[in-house]
């Protein structure tokens, strides 16, 4: 450890930042509170509490949902606060649920790298017979599940002390229809609502319990999702990191209609707002999976836990980020020209062939040493 952390001053000293083969990873000074959360997985069991109840509210019918979280927490961990991070699932605003299989497989892995994890429902609900009224609903549908988003992040605030949740450090995220709340919930306020959404009914976006307690948080974990007008992202956002894929037809990369007909909402995709972050000076790793569809692939996913388990980690432990990385990543792509003096990889450690196709904006891996994959890798930025 100690020859480890000597090599890492070295490389801040000489500027030099170093990729792994995995993907990149930001070294830095060593912290005490990177005990308490890990990169890599630091247990091997996972402690689930299911169904802990933390709202009632009215559903889209008029009727009342019970609303439940589950709680993962590392088994056998120190008795410490912990960083947490909300989730919530993807399924259109219609069906889904916390247990969903993407939901507990990301809970799982955050719990074992020592957060707590929260996979919440939230209410659903969307009268699919109504056509020309599809558009509304859907935005009623998104407005009670950022309503409901903030309630559970209130309530893990109100009991923190219970669930062993150190406050400073919450985040929030999703897939699908669970991204798109998470990413309304940290950019979109009480009058940009009203500029979209008929909230006639639905009462405040802060309504219900815990009021005292703030439902903001430090970044937005997105898969998958979009927001509703671009004018809500401004200079004051938190950092967000997404995945999405370019094919996708449900929610848009850039911009268009969910599920591409002009009857749903109209969205800007993770594409669009990587792009107004880096103009407004956000912090915004946009991942982006050529040619895949809205279900990712299970090796983008794999990826996608090692990123995201950097990116937490890296906000924990801010001492820990040498650098905030302001530029979209692109990985698995085919037929890239290769500049003049360079030898490129994608982060699956693939060198790049040459030709005349133009290479997307991004970062890539270039070699530090003669075309050695196994070796240490140098970021090379493409504009």
């Amino acid at each position: 450890m100690i020859t480890e952390q000597r090599a890492i001053v070295k490389k801040i000293k000489l500027r030099a930042i170093t990729v792994s083969l995995l993907g990149i990873a930001y070294f830095g000074a060593h912290t005490v509170s990177a005990e308490v959360v890990s990169k890599e997985k630091m247990y091997t069991n996972v402690t689930v509490t299911r169904d802990i109840f933390y709202r009632s509210a009215i559903n889209y019918q008029g009727t009342t949902d019970s609303l439940k979280l589950d709680l993962y927490a590392p088994e056998g961990a120190p008795d410490t606060l912990r960083p947490c991070v909300l989730l919530l699932h993807g399924g259109s605003f219609i069906t889904g649920t916390k247990t969903d299989t993407l939901m507990t497989t990301f809970s799982s892995e955050l719990a074992l790298r020592g957060y707590i994890a929260v996979s919440i429902d939230y209410r659903l609900g969307v009268n699919i017979l109504d056509i020309a009224g599809l558009e509304n609903d859907f935005n009623r549908a998104l407005y009670r599940a950022t309503q409901d988003s903030k309630a559970a992040l209130r309530f893990l605030r109100a009991n923190a002390s219970q669930y062993r949740i150190d406050t400073a450090n919450i985040f929030c995220g999703g897939y699908s229809a669970g991204a798109i709340t998470s990413a309304h919930h940290a950019y979109m306020n009480q009058a940009e609502a009203a500029t979209k959404i008929d909230t006639a009914g639905l009462g405040l976006l802060e309504s219900g319990e815990d009021l005292d307690n703030p439902s903001s948080f430090k970044a937005v974990v997105n898969y998958c999702g979009a927001i509703g007008d671009t004018n809500w992202l401004d200079s004051k956002d938190i950092p967000i990191i997404s995945f999405h894929g370019t094919a996708d037809t449900i929610v848009p990369y850039t911009e268009g209609n969910a599920f591409k007909l002009p009857v749903f909402p109209y969205l800007f995709g993770s594409g669009t707002i990587n792009r107004i972050h880096l103009q407004l000076g956000i912090e915004d790793s946009l991942y982006t999976a050529p040619g895949e569809q809205h279900a990712l692939s299970l090796a983008t996913i794999a990826m996608s836990i090692l990123k995201v388990s950097e990116f937490l980690y890296n906000h924990v432990n801010p001492s820990n980020t040498s650098i905030r990385n302001r530029e979209p990543i692109v990985f698995n792509k085919r037929s890239l020209m290769i500049p003049s003096k360079a030898s490129l990889f994608s982060l699956n450690g693939r060198q790049l062939s040459s030709g005349t196709t133009r290479i997307l904006p991004g970062i890539y891996i270039k070699d530090d040493v003669k075309n050695s994959v196994s070796n240490k890798k140098l970021i090379v930025k493409v504009k």
